[in-house]
């Protein structure tokens, strides 16, 4: 052994016996003292030579002072009080009236230079550098009861992250929430007889859900129906009121199921989805023995396109990458399961915990704060940890973790000026790279149920030169408006969809004259006159600039960047693995991206992150 390890194997005595302790014969206090100034130069050597066995040395220590603590019965003092530091904020701010509270153990009743020891041990941690030990300075330690959690926006991701923070223990948790409701995306309002759901509107799958298997769970599949293929069956009408026979769009149907069945092709391809779909679709067309005519058989296909873009949110398939489709992953079971009358909402009933969410919020109770849209986040100041949010108006809150779940629009138009220090590179890379699309939705209720009654529904075939026409009109949006569909549950409602530039275009005008364009629509395609609905209602999730979208997909200029849903899930840490700032939402999820669950799966994903974070700080703490 060298030399200068030799400290470590000296006995205690003779350590006592050195010129620097060598004294008299001490009192059982003074020995104490001895103890801690040798304690201190054996740390001081552990620390420069990076030995692991001080980890023995502060295992024993540690449980000598801890049992003379409770031997002496040390009190506990609560510090409910968290001025900002007087080196970073010279002004303490008086609007602060959100606060957190914690409690810190204060040693008041041990001796200083014994109280200075302990700081000294628990203010470090241990963690492993290859295969050899360092030790690093860290903030007092906190626990998932004392530490502080923001949670920015109260959607499924948020209500789930929250629900599931409070579940573990976390006491301090705050939901600080944009809008005057919860749900974000998920907006389900009374209309007709019952209610309709403006954003999400369907259970995408059932094996693997997240909110499906919940409902199985707590025994509330009731709430969810089957949609039977009837339901799904429309008709397919032109611009001049011709009806095609189900026998003619059935000459195309195998084309379609191939595009969508076309995931291992995609693999080895290089350009955009509308670009591999279009070859495909004129490759195999022109193998049809009985073709239907090609005027039809395009607008079958532009039509066919549109309908995948109320999937995708893109506003052309030309930009949507082949890992868009690649890396979703589709659950099993019915992928268009209704909730019947009950609307998306009833969902956040069992997320929560409650029989009604709007009268009792639950395990949240009074966490959620409404209309609280954060300005500035700094994550990272020099003073302290703290992490300080600024309100829009004006309030501050200091928080010790934020798991920030705003949609990636809000992302894309604030994240310059919403954070500082700004976000690393690569954060920023994703936040560009991912796209945030828009489909939007119309609502009519009309006195008696929609005819023809046999109609489940119908898509819109624009011909070649109507669509010319349209598009030297004030009403060439209308062109990006596919279908009008029946609402399962509600006979007397129709719901027509929109996507792209012109959904974004549509929410610029007056809801009276994009009533009045509609009427003029149905008009042109159909046969029959369509009254006037009693109730018309119409989404602008663009112009929201609490969403400034729908729900995200991956274009070319993803893939370009080489970033993803990963990227933009990773959170911001500290030098020794603390989570500062987190990042919920369906953007962030992988596999899962565009829907309810995905955004679910994601609030939960970033709670059992903290969870874990502080489980392994309690463990280490009962190692040593």
């Amino acid at each position: 052994m060298s030399s200068n390890h030799c400290w470590m194997c000296m006995p205690l005595c003779h350590c006592a016996t050195s010129h620097e302790y060598s004294a008299h014969i001490y009192s059982p206090s003074a020995l104490v003292l001895v103890a801690i100034n040798m304690m201190k130069d054996i740390m001081k050597n552990a620390i420069k030579d990076k030995c692991p066995m001080v980890l023995l040395l502060l295992k024993f220590f540690c449980r000598a002072v801890k049992r003379e603590s409770e031997r002496k019965d040390i009190s506990l003092s609560k510090n409910k009080a968290l001025l900002p530091d007087s080196k970073c904020e010279k002004v303490k701010d008086k609007r602060r009236s959100t606060k957190f509270t914690e409690e810190v153990k204060v040693e008041s009743a041990v001796p200083s230079n014994v109280s200075k020891l302990i700081s000294s041990v628990t203010k470090r941690k241990v963690i492993k550098i290859g295969k050899g030990m360092a030790l690093v300075t860290s903030p007092l330690r906190k626990t998932s009861q004392t530490i502080r959690v923001a949670v920015i926006g109260c959607g499924c991701s948020g209500m789930a992250a929250a629900v599931r923070l409070v579940e573990a223990g976390f006491r301090n948790v705050l939901v600080l929430e944009a809008e005057n409701r919860i749900g974000g995306r998920v907006q389900t309002v009374t209309f007709g007889d019952s209610v309709a759901d403006l954003g999400a509107q369907w259970c995408h799958g059932e094996k693997d859900n997240a909110i499906y298997e919940t409902l199985r769970n707590e025994n509330r599949l009731d709430l969810l129906e089957h949609t039977d293929e009837k339901s799904t069956s429309f008709k397919c009408v032109r611009s001049n009121k011709e009806v095609l026979s189900d026998n003619e769009v059935l000459k195309l149907n195998h084309i379609f199921t191939k595009l969508m069945n076309s995931e291992d092709d995609l693999h080895s391809y290089e350009g955009s989805i509308g670009a591999k779909y279009t070859d495909t679709f004129w490759s195999e067309f022109a193998k049809l023995a009985d073709k239907p005519d090609r005027a039809v058989a395009r607008e079958l296909f532009e039509n066919w396109k549109k309908n995948q873009l109320s999937a995708d949110a893109a506003d052309t398939l030309f930009d949507v990458a082949p890992t868009d489709k690649i890396e979703f992953w589709d659950c099993e079971g019915d992928n268009m399961l209704h909730w019947k009358d009950n609307g998306f909402h009833s969902f956040f009933n069992l997320l929560l915990k409650t029989k009604n969410y709007k009268t009792d919020m639950g395990l949240l109770g009074k966490k959620v704060q409404f209309n609280q849209r954060v300005k500035y986040i700094e994550w990272q100041r020099e003073c302290n940890s703290e992490i300080k949010i600024t309100l829009d108006s004006g309030e501050i809150i200091m928080a010790d973790h934020v798991i920030c779940t705003v949609s990636l629009g809000v992302l894309q138009e604030n994240h310059e000026t919403m954070f500082y220090p700004s976000l690393p590179l690569w954060k920023i890379r994703a936040i560009n790279g991912l796209k945030l699309g828009i489909v939007n939705k119309f609502l009519f209720e009309f006195e008696k149920p929609f005819e023809p009654l046999d109609w489940n529904g119908f898509f819109c075939l624009w011909r070649d030169e109507d669509i010319q026409a349209l598009r030297d009109t004030e009403k060439f949006w209308l062109e990006s408006v596919f279908g009008f569909f029946r609402v399962e549950s509600q006979p007397r409602l129709l719901q027509g969809w929109i996507i792209g530039p012109h959904a974004r275009y549509m929410e610029t005008l007056s809801k009276k004259e994009v009533l009045k364009s509609l009427m003029w629509m149905f008009k042109k395609f159909l046969a029959i006159t369509v009254p006037e609905p009693i109730k018309f209602k119409r989404t602008q999730w663009h112009s929201n600039r609490n969403f400034r979208g729908t729900y995200s997909f991956r274009s070319l200029r993803t893939d370009e960047l080489r970033t993803g849903a990963w990227d933009l899930a990773t959170p911001l840490i500290d030098q020794e693995g603390k989570p500062i700032v987190q990042f919920a939402g369906e953007a962030t999820n992988s596999h899962h991206f565009a829907t309810a669950h995905g955004a679910t799966e994601s609030g939960w994903r970033e709670a059992e992150r903290l969870i874990n974070y502080y489980q392994r700080r309690n463990a280490f703490k009962i190692l040593i």
